[in-house]
């Protein structure tokens, strides 16, 4: 039995072969779509902190030994100092995301402005997520400009 290849059928099986063994990847900045997902994980925990949900707070952190010591003081601080949270608004978000085959990662910042009962503040995470697991690995309060208690 003879077989039969001629060169463009071997150059198509080697294009192919290229062609599949390729990772895709990609890098996207800012997405809209990107930053809707950073957004709603922070809203988790705003939700977990109106509802006293400790627990489930500590589990949207990276590291939960900050989380069990160092986020409730900074938590309850920021209670004593400017008040109970009213609102939540976004002012700003960055998003970089990198996917590569089936596999995502992302780097996210998302500021928000938080009405308080006493004062306003400023409030910032960090994040990090690969696939669809997202943690915070940095949270900020701080007042906002033009808060008459500015500590």
């Amino acid at each position: 039995m003879k077989l039969n290849f001629n060169i463009s059928s071997v150059i198509l099986l080697l294009f192919s072969l290229v062609i599949f063994s390729c990772g895709y990847s990609a890098t996207h900045r800012n997405r809209t779509e990107d930053k809707v997902k950073a957004e709603d994980f922070c809203n988790k925990f705003y939700t977990f902190l109106n509802g006293s949900e400790r627990d489930s707070l500590i589990r949207l952190f990276k590291d939960p030994e900050f989380a069990e010591q160092g986020l409730f003081k900074i938590i309850d601080t920021s209670v004593n100092r400017y008040g109970d949270i009213r609102s939540a608004t976004v002012d700003y978000s960055e998003t970089f995301v990198t996917s590569s085959g089936s596999t995502s990662r992302g780097k996210y910042e998302v500021m928000y402005t938080v009405e308080r009962s006493a004062a306003r503040t400023k409030e910032r995470f960090q994040l990090l997520s690969e696939d669809n697991d997202w943690e915070i690995v940095r949270y900020d309060v701080a007042p906002a400009q033009g808060n008459n208690d500015e500590h």
